[in-house]
């Protein structure tokens, strides 16, 4: 059912990106919007659609795994809607040039080694806002050997191909 899901939203989000970039006001940045979870903002939409153009990331892989992140519900996360943090970043301590502005303590589920789930609070990053989340999540996460090391990671940005690139990160350790 995910691999359905994910093209799905694929579809959903090549549909956006063309209505997004003829949407003039409010009203039709909305309406360019239904169907979508309310947590998904055009702003948002923008963000993956900025860090395509800068990074080469297909935007509706960005998109996508947000959404599987956050939900598919129209509130999403508190996290992600409370924080601009929509892929669950832990706090490391560190602001990265001012795209983070602090941390918050938050309930998560978690797993062991084993698979097994467990509650705990953990120390989440604290987003100044959709861009600075995207900008962190092209720079720094993205850029980790065990995703770049993927032998069809780079091919994916190279043929801006979601699917190939959702499955990359898997191959990675995302999942």
């Amino acid at each position: 059912i995910l691999p359905v899901l994910i093209m799905a939203m694929l579809v959903i989000i090549l549909f956006l990106g063309i209505l997004g970039g003829i949407a003039g006001d409010d009203a039709q940045k909305k309406a360019s919007l239904d169907g979508m979870p309310s947590w998904v903002t055009y702003d948002l939409v923008l963000s993956c659609l900025k860090a395509h153009e800068e990074y080469g990331y297909p935007p509706s892989a960005l998109l996508g795994q947000m959404m599987i992140e956050n939900g598919t519900s129209d509130s999403g996360s508190d996290l992600g809607r409370l924080y601009h943090n929509y892929g669950g970043v832990k706090y490391a301590g560190y602001d990265y040039g001012g795209l983070i502005t602090g941390s918050v303590k938050m309930l998560t589920t978690e797993y062991s080694a084993s698979g097994s789930a467990y509650k705990t609070y953990a120390d989440f990053a604290v987003f100044k806002d959709d861009d600075s989340y995207m900008k962190y999540r092209c720079e720094h996460l993205y850029k980790q050997s065990n995703y770049t090391r993927v032998a069809n990671y780079q091919k994916a940005i190279d043929t801006n191909n979601s699917e190939l690139f959702l499955r990359a990160l898997g191959e990675g350790g995302y999942y």
